[in-house]
């Protein structure tokens, strides 16, 4: 999980890649409220590419203040849902 609250346009990031990296059943305990494998909120710039993630629940991403920019690219996606990505504005 990454959280970037607040709404202060001007503050830069966060940045997050992921890349290269294996999941395997993740993101199924009772404390995962997100049910997400990655989490990702109010990051400015987020990659994720080239994983692979098995078994898993999906990646969600919620953009929020400024101009986020959200890359998913060439992940393998193995009885695991598509990823979810959303827009959250005040």
């Amino acid at each position: 999980n990454v959280y970037r609250g607040g709404t202060d346009e001007s503050t830069f990031g966060p940045h997050v890649t992921v890349r290269g990296s294996a999941f395997a059943n993740v993101g199924f305990g009772k404390r995962n409220e997100a049910k997400a494998s990655i989490f990702l909120h109010g990051v400015q710039m987020a990659a994720i590419e080239d994983n692979e993630i098995r078994a898993s629940q999906p990646i969600r991403v919620v953009e929020t203040v400024g101009e986020p920019k959200t890359t998913l690219a060439r992940n393998r996606l193995l009885d695991t849902e598509p990823p979810v990505v959303r827009q959250w504005r005040l």
